[in-house]
């Protein structure tokens, strides 16, 4: 038995250490792929004028979180699903889910199409009338964005997630950083067509390289069936997730909409660059809980608690230093971070430092979400999210008399801090789990005592 003991610990410790490997590989991707971001957005802020700069943030948002909606959400619940059909042998209904997801963005992909432009048509009609051709650009990249995101989700979940997130997190921005900085250096000035159609062309690249990286991982689905019961289920699980997955993916897409619908462009422009300076600590988030995902998945699923819970404290302390760290750093120079931006943008450093709250209260707080879908409890993932999103959607325009940037940002982080500390507390209370850091001292036996269970 001591033996045993011995090579299970040595056993937990070698996968601790290779899944903290992978954290800060796949880390380090959205840290580059985000100063990438970051080099990008500064240079078109100063090739762009504010109001067009703000536009051109819009179509994008909106491309992006249409892209989300066309999947039906079905990445949001492919952890789940895959993980549980992999682990149970049942190969059929995995690759049964997988071709679901594609055929489902496939019927809805021009949907979302038509859902982009007329939406920019209704918020922006002048840019329908004098250059329809931005709202079309940006209408095209919605099933690119679509199949790029839904890739990445289900690649995750077959344990691909340095494959799955390299291309997407250093492919499109460095190369879009390099075009953008040609341009600089060529004098040149920057048009909404332009900007837009550069990024469709980006997108178009990585996609065809993560798909050319990670399409071994979907080799199973030759020799399987196609199971595809279950859909119902599927689709049900995936909606209800939706508010959810919104704030977890595309948060800062999200918050750009809520801007737009609050702020005019220029206040847009500098939403965005505030988003910009914060956008590294809540990728950092991201990529750590990425990586942690999986493993947890497999263990809540088996029922092994004491496993899960050590992989949640371990993913805990990974974001908390950092997070902490960064946010200090860019509150005190987050004047600096703006003015890089250039002179019209000064309003931005405030929104900053207010918008620093979320990556450091998702840090604290951790991954309900799939703690909450894996022991059935998407209900309560469901209303809170609901709520959070109805209550920036209507606060917002309130507070911001069309151009107050800081109090819309400072009422956008109180909004999201308070649904993490809401969904963390009803967690524990539901399941047992404590998803925050908090949890470590417990899960690691810091505090005297030790978890039981098998560790496997």
């Amino acid at each position: 038995m001591a033996a045993g003991g011995g090579i299970g610990a040595r056993l937990r410790s070698s996968q601790t250490a290779r899944l903290g490997m992978m954290s800060v590989l796949v880390a380090g991707a959205h840290v580059l792929g985000t100063l990438a971001t970051f080099g990008y957005t500064l240079i078109m802020a100063r090739l762009m004028e504010p109001e067009a700069f703000g536009l051109v943030w819009t179509i994008w948002s909106a491309a992006f979180v249409i892209s989300n909606l066309v999947t039906l959400n079905l990445g949001a619940v492919a952890m789940a699903e895959l993980v549980r059909a992999r682990t149970e042998g049942e190969d059929a209904l995995a690759a049964g889910f997988i071709s679901f997801s594609r055929l489902t963005m496939a019927v809805f992909s021009p949907l979302g199409m038509l859902a982009l432009a007329g939406l920019m048509a209704w918020q922006h009609p002048q840019v329908m009338a004098e250059n329809p051709l931005a709202i079309l650009i940006g209408a095209l990249g919605v099933p690119v964005l679509a199949w790029q995101q839904q890739n990445s989700a289900q690649a995750v979940a077959l344990h691909m997630p340095v494959k799955a997130q390299l291309p997407r997190d250093l492919v499109r921005p460095f190369l879009f950083l390099a075009v953008m900085s040609a341009l600089w250096f060529a004098g040149r000035r920057l048009s909404p067509e332009m900007a837009i159609g550069l990024y469709l062309c980006a997108a178009v690249l990585a996609s065809g390289l993560q798909f050319a990286l990670v399409r071994d991982g979907f080799a199973f689905m030759r020799a399987a069936g196609r199971d595809r019961g279950r859909w119902t289920s599927w689709v049900q699980s995936a909606v209800i997730l939706i508010p959810a997955r919104l704030i977890s993916q595309q948060l800062k897409n999200v918050l750009m909409l809520v801007a737009a619908l609050a702020l005019t462009t220029v206040g847009v422009a500098h939403m965005n660059v505030a988003l910009s300076i914060v956008s590294i600590l809540n990728f950092m988030v991201t990529a750590v809980e990425m990586v942690f995902s999986s493993r947890t998945s497999a263990a809540l699923v088996k029922g092994n608690d004491p496993r899960a819970r050590r992989l949640i404290a371990a993913s805990g302390l990974l974001k908390l230093v950092p997070v902490v760290l960064g946010a200090v750093l860019l509150y005190v120079f987050s004047g600096w971070f703006a003015g890089l931006f250039g002179p019209k943008y000064a309003e931005a450093a405030p929104a900053t430092q207010w918008l620093l709250a979320i990556p450091v209260a998702r840090a604290i707080f951790g991954n309900t979400v799939i703690v909450l879908q894996i022991r059935k409890r998407r209900g309560i993932i469901l209303w809170t999210s609901l709520v959070a999103v109805a209550a920036m959607v209507v606060a917002a325009p309130l507070v911001s008399g069309g151009q107050d940037v800081e109090r819309v940002a400072a009422t956008l982080a109180a909004i999201l801090v308070l649904l993490f500390a809401v969904q963390w507390l009803l967690c524990l209370r539901a399941t047992g789990i404590d998803t925050s850091v908090f949890s470590a001292p417990l899960a690691f036996g810091w505090r005297g005592g030790k978890e039981n269970g098998d560790s496997q």
